[in-house]
């Protein structure tokens, strides 16, 4: 009788793959059961009465736009998967439920706090706008994570936005989030079916708050580390914000207001993973966590029991060093 297997298809041809670290972290640490995981290249079909019990993307989103004929061959994927009664997990069908206009739409239905997106059909109703619009706006990517930003403060930055350095370029509410140190915190907590991991926490003296303008000193290591050693404490928050966009896995980034209340920024259903080799490597343990958490969650969602070492590392009594 062959094992139930779980089916990850990527993109090609990506060298090395965004998440070998994980398929390479299964294989140190879980090799007994490695072989349950299949990883494919698009194009692949599945033959009748395959052996599979989940099937998972690992594809950079939007992949309709990113690559066109890989959200093709994806969608072909899951019409065999469908047609054998096999779960999908992140379904490219559903990547565009993260892009700025459908993610406010359904995290507002869900009564979920997020920037408001504008947006406009035409240039005449983008100049029919202009008298209405609330500043400060961001200019963004409706469909990318990590792209291009630009804070308008004014009528005039507005009217010499480089709108045409984007694919669809929106406009975004700005938040001010600024805590009563004067620094802006980005938290991210990972979704992983039904587990919400605490996953990091940046620090900065911009409101732009990313990797490069993370600050880097003992007091946000500690309070990083406090952060990610516990659960994260809007956990039910996050598991609606999961299921407001139809995701079995994502990367969730929000803030806390100055009132303490939350705010959700966006998230993304194929986040960045890795762990790190200088500055940051106290806090691998998170990342450790949420790959535990990650791959607990295929081995569920497919009926696989799970080794119990992998349960106890995707919780939150294990020991910090």
């Amino acid at each position: 009788m062959i094992e139930p297997r779980i089916l990850i298809g990527r993109a090609p041809p990506i060298n090395p793959h965004p998440y070998d670290v994980v398929a390479q972290w299964i294989q140190e640490k879980y090799p007994d059961i490695a072989p349950r995981f299949h990883l494919c290249t698009f194009p692949f079909r599945l033959r009748e009465s395959a052996p599979y019990k989940l099937f998972v993307q690992w594809v950079q989103d939007p992949i309709d736009v990113v690559n066109p004929m890989t959200f093709l061959q994806a969608m072909e994927l899951q019409y065999d998967c469908n047609s054998q009664e096999i779960p999908i997990v992140n379904g490219v069908d559903r990547h565009r439920n993260t892009a700025k206009i459908q993610a406010h739409q359904r995290l507002s239905g869900a009564g979920i706090r997020t920037p408001r997106i504008h947006t406009f059909r035409n240039p005449k109703e983008f100049m029919q706008a202009l008298p209405n619009l609330t500043y400060p706006l961001i200019l963004r990517e409706d469909v990318s994570h990590g792209k291009q930003f630009c804070l308008l403060n004014n009528e005039d930055d507005l009217r010499q936005a480089p709108f045409g350095n984007f694919y669809r370029p929106v406009l975004s509410e700005f938040i001010d989030v600024q805590s009563d140190d004067g620094r802006y915190r980005k938290y991210r907590s990972v979704v992983a079916g039904g587990r919400v991991i605490s996953h990091h926490v940046q620090v900065s003296d911009s409101w732009e708050t990313r990797g490069k303008q993370r600050i880097k000193d003992a007091a946000t290591r500690e309070e990083e580390i406090a952060y990610i050693s516990n659960p994260d404490p809007f956990a039910k928050e996050m598991l609606e914000v999961a299921k407001a966009l139809e995701l079995e896995f994502a990367g969730i980034d929000y803030a806390i207001d100055r009132k303490g209340d939350l705010v959700v920024w966006e998230a993304n259903q194929y986040p960045h993973l890795h762990f790190s080799t200088k500055d940051l490597i106290y806090r691998n343990f998170a990342m450790e966590r949420t790959i535990a958490a990650m791959v607990l969650s295929y081995l569920e969602l497919a009926g696989v029991e799970p080794p119990e070492k992998l349960v106890h590392q995707a919780g939150y009594d294990v020991s910090v060093n």
